[in-house]
């Protein structure tokens, strides 16, 4: 299959269509960027790659069609994304981002959200026929503008994964939200169910701010302690309807419930001087006193508190915060943070996890080592035990009596001059003094 691969570090800008239609592979790696205004992905098994730290943008439209497949590890940005007859994207990046700012339509095909990667969509979203969205493992979503679900569309999520509707949900068709092991939905608004299916199981559980009216075939299903909680459930279709069908200690009724944070991005930058930058966003605030930075290095099990910003407390417009992690973190690897919010009655909630790899030369400690030592007189040679040294190294072997200087290639060189060396040594302690990069060390000797 012929492929297109960008070199690290390039960009390909497409003034215009973009338009593949054949099997053909493109990657674009680390560091990379392919800008193009319309991206047309065809049914002829074309396949895209957007590596670790690579960016795809789409200025305008991205259209998804029959057997194209789009691999997200890194960023993807793009005005609307539509599906129109099958393909299928898999969004793995655990710190890249995955935004449309105009609308989403899955009419035929399938978006994986896996790992801990999230979509934003600013527009509206709908899905149908056989369109479907997964969440995997602790995959987000968040969707700003309406929802709608028709003619066998889902959306699916599993295993600690969830997603947030600002909007309205409305189902028909046949279209069904299935929620199992630990999955969390949040519906702000409405939930309008003229047909379709919404099945949770597994200590699952789903919040709507506003009510839910079901009809026709229209069915909630329940198992296993999952929950539906219902803002104004007095409006809404009661538990006790042919609608609903509860088992083993699942629940279905009053619950309001007051997201004190909707969180809209959380984005870390680099700055000039290499300090990180973290940037975050919320649509609305409820008694919100302020906000914990937490940071871990390496892993995402071992978060600490780094600083602190003071919240805005009451608000339903979009607020903007930032904090700089001004601490020089001297490795190389991964770097997670997340943020802490805490109300003024000390309840607290904890964003997504976001990371960025750090690239920092790591300079390990040079050690050398003699030996053998003791010497008897016969062999004298040097070794390092850790670090790394190139070019020319400067030594001393020095006896109370005597000193001999050395200037050469670390390796047979200094190993045949030491031999030289420790012949000539009377018996008793001597040092040997290595120099390297202007840095000094030592080594006692003893000759036997």
């Amino acid at each position: 299959m012929p492929a297109i691969e960008l070199e690290e570090g390039t960009e390909l800008t497409v003034n215009g269509s973009f338009d593949i239609n054949r099997g053909v592979e493109i990657i674009v790696p680390k560091n990379a960027r392919l800008i193009v205004d319309r991206l047309i992905v065809g049914d002829n098994q074309p396949k895209i790659t957007i590596g670790d730290g690579g960016t795809l943008i789409v200025k305008d439209e991205t259209i998804i069609k029959d057997k194209a497949r789009l691999n997200l590890e890194g960023d993807f940005e793009t005005k609307d994304l539509t599906f129109t007859s099958g393909g299928t994207i898999n969004a793995s990046s655990n710190t890249g981002k995955f935004n449309v700012s105009g609308d989403l339509s899955i009419q035929n095909g399938t978006l994986n959200m896996l790992g801990n990667s999230r979509i934003q969509v600013d527009g509206t979203s709908s899905t149908g026929q056989s369109g479907q969205i997964n969440f995997k493992n602790t995959a987000t979503g968040l969707f700003s503008g309406e929802v709608s679900m028709s003619n066998g569309g889902g959306i699916s999520a599993e295993n600690n994964s969830g997603f947030t509707f600002e909007d309205n949900l409305t189902m028909s068709g046949g279209a069904k939200i299935e929620l199992s092991n630990f999955a969390s939905g949040i519906i702000q608004n409405d939930v309008i169910m003229t047909n379709g299916t919404i099945e949770i199981s597994n200590n699952t559980d789903v919040s709507i701010g506003g009510k839910l009216n079901a009809s026709n075939g229209a069915s909630i299903k329940g198992k296993n302690n999952a929950a539906v909680y219902i803002c104004d459930y007095p409006n809404s279709t009661k538990a006790n309807t042919s609608h609903v069908n509860l088992k083993n200690d699942s629940f279905y009724g009053q619950g309001c419930f007051a997201l004190p944070v909707v969180w809209k991005s959380f984005e870390l930058f680099m700055a000039d001087d290499e300090i990180i930058k973290m940037e975050w966003k919320t649509s609305k605030e409820e008694a919100n006193s302020h906000y914990e930075i937490e940071r871990s290095i390496g892993g995402i099990d071992a978060f600490e508190k780094i600083g602190e910003v003071t919240a805005a407390g009451w608000t339903n417009a979009e607020t903007q915060y930032t904090f700089q992690d001004k601490q020089q973190l001297v490795f190389s690897g991964m770097v997670y943070y997340r943020i802490r919010q805490v109300d003024f009655n000390g309840n607290s909630s904890i964003s997504d996890v976001v990371g960025t790899r750090i690239h920092r030369e790591v300079t390990e400690k040079i050690e050398w080592s003699a030996y053998p030592n003791p010497s008897d007189g016969t062999s004298l040679k040097v070794k390092l035990v850790s670090g790394s040294v190139s070019g020319t190294v400067k030594a001393r072997f020095l006896q109370a009596t005597s000193e001999a200087t050395f200037e050469g290639e670390v390796g047979m060189e200094l190993d045949q001059w030491l031999q030289s060396r420790i012949r000539e040594a009377v018996k008793g302690v001597c040092v040997l003094e290595l120099v390297f990069e202007e840095e000094v060390y030592r080594i006692k000797v003893v000759r036997l």
